[in-house]
């Protein structure tokens, strides 16, 4: 019983260690735990599994949150290599970008528009086709999800956190 008592405290020291936080919404500024989201595409698959990630880490998302985020773009693409034979591998290149913004509830900037990539390749035998095939919708989803990390490592980062507690901090009034 001893022995798994310090087991588990071992982990957590460990865990802790390297940057490991459990996926709660204790990472994002407590101006953040109500948010609104908006994007140009609200159905696209980056809207969608970001509101999840946040909701899942529970953010509640609100239309009449203090503090909206907004995707303002978003691409996936890929490159189109030279083909030298048609007996050689070909490999592409894809890149996931977004751009997003803070706003306070009046569309006032509160970090300036942020734009978050990723890339990642893929090597296709000469006899693969590449819309046909399920490797590209498997690196979009997990590009997707990068994206999404990169925007709560923004969030959470000292910069946001600061421009977040300058915007709504409570000024005492001063009687006079």
């Amino acid at each position: 019983m001893k022995t798994t008592k310090y087991l588990i405290l071992a982990s957590s020291i460990l865990l802790g260690g390297c940057g490991f936080t459990m996926q709660n919404g204790t990472s994002l500024p407590k101006q953040l735990q109500t948010l609104t989201v908006q994007a140009d595409n609200p159905y696209s698959g980056l809207a969608i599994d970001l509101r999840q990630n946040l909701l899942d880490s529970g953010i509640t998302l609100t239309p009449n949150a203090p503090v909206i985020l907004k995707i303002t773009d978003q691409s996936f693409t890929h490159d189109n290599p030279n083909m030298v034979s048609s007996a050689q591998a070909t490999i592409y290149t894809f890149t996931y970008q977004a751009n997003f913004v803070l706003y306070d509830k009046n569309y006032t900037p509160i970090i300036a528009p942020q734009t978050v990539s990723t890339n990642h390749t893929i090597t296709l035998n000469p006899n693969e086709i590449l819309d046909s095939n399920n490797k590209t919708l498997t690196l979009r989803k997990e590009m997707r999800r990068e994206i999404i990390f990169k925007i709560f490592d923004i969030l959470s980062a000292r910069n946001c956190r600061e421009a977040l507690s300058t915007k709504f901090s409570k000024t005492p009034k001063t009687r006079t």
